[in-house]
């Protein structure tokens, strides 16, 4: 598999099947249970949720990703990729021209709360919840390789900005963890050596 890291997408829209590919990919169930990513104690903190921008058959918003039934949830009708753009770090404008951004939340309170006893006290949960985030975007970027996507991991943006901006990007007591845009490649896959993926 030639996974590679892609921040110029082509004008061109990803299917409604390929976003949902993408989604179970990053927290669907596999056995009714448990998800398609490793969870500390089995407590699956994340959440993951769409920003619609060019998805055929899906209007542009945000949608949060329920596994247990495989569907979307509208929390709103807005394109808010700019917005996402404008909360990052640095100039990311991959975030605005991706025809969808893939958006990983953690309840990091609960994690800390349910691991409080293990040390460093207080830490610990989160330490599991982002190395869990980890799990889920690299799962994204398989996936997104196996269709003919490319993906890049955002890390880099002002939390507080994002859900001031975007109220409905993260569920109640969610925050923020990595931003996924996803899309066409603009240009040619490189043929290179698969050990030299970046």
């Amino acid at each position: 598999m030639r996974r590679r890291t892609v921040r110029d997408f082509a004008e061109r829209p990803i299917t409604a099947e390929a976003a949902g590919q993408l989604l179970w990919a990053a927290q669907g169930l596999v056995d009714g249970e448990h998800r398609t990513t490793p969870s500390a104690g089995g407590l699956y903190p994340l959440s993951v949720a769409l920003t619609a921008g060019n998805v055929d058959g899906i209007s542009p918003g945000v949608y949060h990703y329920e596994p247990t039934a495989h569907r979307l949830l509208c929390r709103s009708d807005e394109d808010p990729r700019g917005a996402l753009r404008d909360a990052a770090i640095d100039d990311q404008p991959w975030l605005a021209t991706a025809p969808a951004v893939l958006v990983l939340t953690a309840d990091i309170d609960r994690a800390t709360d349910h691991f409080a006893d293990q040390p460093p006290h207080g830490r610990r949960g989160e330490r599991y919840a982002y190395i869990e985030t980890g799990h889920a975007a690299q799962n994204v970027y398989l996936q997104a390789t196996a269709l003919g996507l490319g993906t890049v991991l955002v890390g880099g943006f002002d939390e507080t900005r994002l859900v001031t901006t975007i109220p409905a990007l993260c569920p109640a007591g969610h925050r923020p963890t990595a931003l996924l845009p996803v899309g066409h490649p603009a240009g040619p896959r490189s043929g290179g050596s698969p050990l030299d993926g970046r």
